[in-house]
């Protein structure tokens, strides 16, 4: 008979009477009876009775406890138990735990780990790995990787490579390859290139080019050259 005053032990006759004071464990007589004020073990009695005060420990009942303070290992049983702090290996139990910090090998386990830090590895793994920082080379394997640094080469595989600097000659992959600095060569590439200062003759191919500053023998090319400055006989070729 336990003393009066007791409300807790009266419910339960077929276990020892608890002592007064200890609500937690009126609710389960089939288990072991914990200690006062381990208010998460009442909850699964088919398990282990953890520690007092592992709250995270109650959900995974087929694995080994974890450790109190490893919040991540909870998520995945099946995977081999990362240290705590390594949050990147919990999402993938397929691949190989990769090494705490190393955020960009988890994402590609089907190729070889590239090393921590080379970012631009990771998205082309049918290539040869480019080194680090050359974020050029990365988005044409078919063509020679161009040398760090020249960006006009990574536009046009089928030609060979301009040399830096040479931004006028990546436009016209059908005609010969023009001098740098020749900016009025590579809009006709029919005729004869006229020289760099010769402004006035890529308007006409047809006809003879006209000497450089004769602005006026550029309009008539069926009737005879006038003269330098013979601005009225250009008005009746007849």
């Amino acid at each position: 008979m336990p003393r009066a005053g007791d409300a807790q032990s009266r419910r339960c006759p077929e276990q020892e009477m608890p002592r007064v004071g200890d609500a937690q464990i009126r609710r389960c007589p089939e288990q072991e009876m914990p200690g006062a004020g381990d208010a998460q073990s009442r909850r699964c009695p088919e398990q282990k009775m953890p520690r007092a005060g592992d709250a995270r420990s109650g959900r995974w009942t087929e694995q080994e406890m974890p450790r109190a303070e490893d919040a991540q290992s909870r998520r995945c049983p099946e995977l081999e138990m990362p240290r705590a702090g390594d949050a990147q290996s919990r999402r993938c139990p397929k691949q190989k735990v990769p090494r705490s910090g190393n955020a960009q090998s988890r994402r590609c386990s089907e190729q070889e780990m590239p090393r921590a830090g080379d970012a631009q590895s990771r998205r082309c793994p049918e290539q040869e790995m480019p080194r680090s920082g050359n974020a050029q080379s990365r988005r044409c394997p078919e063509q020679k990787m161009p040398i760090a640094g020249d960006a006009q080469s990574r536009r046009c595989p089928a030609q060979e490579m301009p040399k830096a600097g040479d931004a006028q000659s990546r436009r016209c992959l059908e005609q010969e390859m023009p001098k740098a600095g020749d900016a009025q060569s590579r809009r006709c590439p029919q005729q004869e290139m006229p020289r760099a200062e010769d402004a006035q003759s890529r308007r006409c191919p047809a006809q003879e080019m006209p000497r450089s500053g004769n602005a006026q023998s550029r309009r008539c090319p069926e009737q005879k050259m006038p003269r330098a400055g013979d601005a009225q006989s250009r008005r009746c070729p007849e």
